[in-house]
């Protein structure tokens, strides 16, 4: 888990590496931003995809100087709270799906940040397999391996227990008895 976390993090982890003692300021352009009726996270980390987005912005009427001033790393840096700013002051005045659209259609890397009810029931999990049913319950279907392996891998034999479901199995486990058991049971 923390691997993921980290590879998802990859330039911010390379940067605290390569400069441990100089702190790095937030990209603007790898940032999340409400909208109208939701947030987005937006990708664009290079420079070309920040004159990109700007490019893409003038098009539908915002001037955003800041950002129209980037033309290599030092700018992204050093012009970043300015473009966080404005950018905040654009994306919040349209809906995500307008802005998603947008964005894709300019080839600026942007997604919704979905609610976890919208996300277990995104196609993508669907499409690649990511749940996978119980041998137990067919219609039991839990979250597997985020990736794929052309031999062996994880595999998901039983549904978690409910609640209390195996507690006398697990006190029985440290050394109690039958009767320490049901004393620890009647007790609630």
């Amino acid at each position: 888990m923390l691997e993921v976390a980290l590879s998802l993090m990859a330039p911010e982890v390379a940067a605290k590496q390569c400069s441990p003692l100089q702190e790095k300021p937030r990209e603007a352009g790898i940032s999340p931003f409400a909208t109208a009726d939701g947030i987005i996270m937006l990708g664009a980390f290079k420079p070309s995809q920040y004159r990109k987005l700007a490019q893409c912005l003038k098009e539908q009427g915002f001037k955003i100087c800041s950002l129209s001033r980037v033309a290599v790393w030092d700018d992204v840096w050093s012009n970043s709270e300015d473009i966080y700013e404005e950018l905040k002051n654009v994306f919040i005045q349209e809906p995500t799906e307008k802005w998603q659209q947008l964005l894709d259609k300019w080839d600026i890397p942007a997604e919704p940040i979905l609610t976890l009810e919208e996300a277990i029931k995104d196609e993508q999990l669907i499409t690649r397999g990511y749940y996978k049913s119980t041998s137990e319950n067919s219609e039991v279907r839990l979250p597997s391996a985020p990736f794929q392996m052309s031999q062996g891998g994880p595999v998901i034999n039983k549904a978690p227990p409910t609640l209390g479901q195996d507690s006398r199995e697990v006190l029985k486990a440290i050394g109690m008895n039958e009767n320490e058991i049901d004393l620890l049971f009647w007790r609630g």
